[in-house]
């Protein structure tokens, strides 16, 4: 009997012991669950706080200065003013326009829903009967496209190629006299007097050049816009025009280098304008320029497109030494017959 109770003091005394470690042991879940829980929320804190400071940040860059909230209120009032102003105060307010988007620009989210606004009356400028306001006009949208590129909706710059081309096909066609006339060298000479129209005629070739900056817009338009603007590469056209031109043409080849070859290889014998060049998609377009009427322009042109078709070829070469190399290690049969 006396064994008996001593056995059920020792076990009463392990339970105790065991319940104990029990309760001792959960103490410490609950510690180390309150520290994790602690930790958790001190993360949170951090996390908020820095998302609170870069939304400051944020709001900070895209707040501008004084100087540049003057400026968006000034276009603001533009918008009004453009189509509704006499012909004095529209350059004045062309002017400004000009004046006020390089200093706009680090804040183009700002911009953007402003000059939403002063698009639509820009754009009827462009059409303008008055060829020095038509002018003025197209050289915001050129300086507007040489700042922004694509960061402008490609839409509002699509808008613009139907006035530029319309002035170009309209005053870009040298007259009857200069086509039939004989070539004179007239280097000695000072060069004539610009006239309105033909003003109006660069302003368009200089902003289709910008816009050229813009590959989302003028992609799809090279095509268009060469067939328009073969008229400008003719020897009977001043000088200024043809420079301005073949900078243009030059700009196209960049964009897509095919199409422009074609002017080239249409106006040169087939031994100076044959290039190594291969196309990969056949442009199709209406051609209405004599042979041999822009030789001149051709040779400058086709400089430009030698020059890119060189610069392709190096960069696929490059590109298949390194896949010959690559394809080396991993397959190292093949390596001999690719070389």
């Amino acid at each position: 009997r006396d064994g008996r109770r001593s056995e059920g003091k020792a076990e009463g005394v392990g339970d105790r012991e065991a319940d104990g470690e029990e309760d001792r042991e959960r103490e410490r879940d609950q510690e180390r669950e309150q520290e994790r829980t602690f930790e958790l929320r001190e993360r949170e804190a951090e996390a908020r706080a820095e998302m609170n400071a870069r939304d400051v940040e944020e709001a900070a860059a895209a707040t501008p200065p004084l100087a540049a909230a003057i400026a968006l209120r000034v276009l603001g009032k533009v918008e009004v003013l453009l189509l509704s102003a006499s012909t004095p105060t529209c350059h004045t307010l062309l002017e400004t326009l000009s004046l006020a988007l390089p200093t706009l620009k680090p804040w183009l989210r700002s911009l953007l829903p402003t000059m939403h606004g002063v698009w639509p009356p820009l754009l009827e400028l462009l059409s303008s009967p008055d060829l020095s306001l038509a002018s003025h006009a197209m050289r915001v949208v050129a300086e507007a496209a040489n700042i922004f590129r694509d960061d402008l909706p490609a839409h509002s710059l699509r808008l613009a190629l139907d006035p530029l081309l319309s002035v170009i096909s309209t005053h870009g066609r040298p007259s009857h006299k200069a086509l039939t006339s004989k070539s004179v060298k007239t280097e000695s000479r000072a060069p004539p007097a610009r006239s309105r129209s033909q003003e109006a005629l660069l302003a368009a070739v200089d902003t289709l050049k910008a816009l050229c900056l813009a590959p989302r817009v003028m992609c799809s338009q090279v095509e268009r816009t060469i067939t328009v603007c073969e008229t400008l590469l003719l020897d009977a056209q001043p000088a200024r025009v043809r420079k301005r031109a073949v900078a243009l043409f030059a700009r196209l080849a960049g964009l897509q280098r095919d199409a422009v070859w074609l002017v080239c290889a249409r106006a040169l014998p087939a031994e100076v304008s044959s290039t190594t060049a291969t196309f990969h998609q056949k442009p199709k377009m209406v051609h209405v320029l004599p042979l041999p009427s822009c030789a001149t322009s051709a040779l400058e042109i086709l400089k430009v497109v030698r020059a890119l078709d060189a610069s392709c070829a190096k960069r696929e070469l490059q590109q298949n030494a390194f896949s010959i190399v690559r394809g080396s290690e991993t397959h190292p049969d093949r390596f001999h017959h690719q070389v």
